[in-house]
C-alpha cells in the first residue's frame, strides 16, 4: 500500500499523509542498522568491519533512534586502547616521509642527468643530511658523475659554490672545482 496525500483547502497543494508513509521492510531496516553499527563503531574505535561484526552486541550496541549509547567502557578503550590500535597509520605516515626522501632522490638524479641546476638544488634541499651530504659528495668527488659539458660543469659548481644548504667543506670544494 502506497502513502495517502490529501489537498490543501488553500493552495490545493497536496501533502503526503505522514502516518500512511511506508516504512522500510525488517530486512532492510536490520541490515541498514548492521551498517550503521559496523561503520560507526569502526570509525570510533579504527576497527576492521569484521571485527565489529564479531563483537557482541552488549558490548558494541545498535543505535537507539539514531544514536549510539556510549558507555563508560567505551570512554576509557578511546583513551587507553584506541591508541594501540591507531599506530598503523601512524607507520604509513612515517613511511610516506621516506618516500619524499626518495622521490627527493629521484628528483636530484633526474635533474643531474638533465643539467637542471635550479631543480637540483631544490631535490637537495628536500632532502634531510645525511642522505644530502652522501649525493653532494659524490658529485663532487666522481667526476663520472659530473656533466659532460665544461660549460655546464662551471656553471654546477659555481651554483653549489654558492649555495647555502652545502656545508663550508662541501662549498669549498665545490669551489676547487671550478678551478
Amino acid at each position: 500500500m502506497g502513502s495517502m496525500y490529501r489537498a490543501d483547502p488553500i493552495t490545493g497543494e497536496l501533502q503526503v499523509q505522514h502516518s500512511t508513509i511506508p516504512g522500510p521492510s525488517l530486512q532492510v531496516d536490520d541490515e541498514a542498522r548492521r551498517l550503521s553499527r559496523r561503520i560507526y563503531w569502526g570509525l570510533f574505535f579504527s576497527l576492521p568491519e569484521k571485527f565489529v561484526m564479531r563483537m557482541p552486541i552488549g558490548l558494541l550496541s545498535n543505535d537507539i533512534r539514531g544514536r549510539f549509547p556510549l558507555k563508560l567502557m567505551h570512554q576509557w578503550a578511546w583513551y587507553l586502547i584506541r591508541p594501540f590500535w591507531a599506530w598503523p597509520p601512524l607507520l604509513m605516515w612515517i613511511l610516506q616521509l621516506s618516500s619524499r626522501s626518495d622521490l627527493a632522490k629521484r628528483d636530484f638524479w633526474l635533474a643531474l642527468e638533465t643539467t637542471n641546476c635550479s631543480i637540483l638544488l631544490q631535490a637537495l634541499e628536500q632532502l634531510r643530511l645525511k642522505p644530502r651530504r652522501d649525493l653532494i659528495e659524490r658529485l663532487l668527488f666522481q667526476r663520472n658523475l659530473r656533466p659532460r659539458d665544461i660549460n655546464q660543469q662551471k656553471k654546477l659548481f659555481t651554483d653549489l659554490f654558492y649555495c647555502k644548504i652545502l656545508e663550508a667543506d662541501q662549498r669549498t670544494y665545490a669551489g676547487v672545482a671550478l678551478g
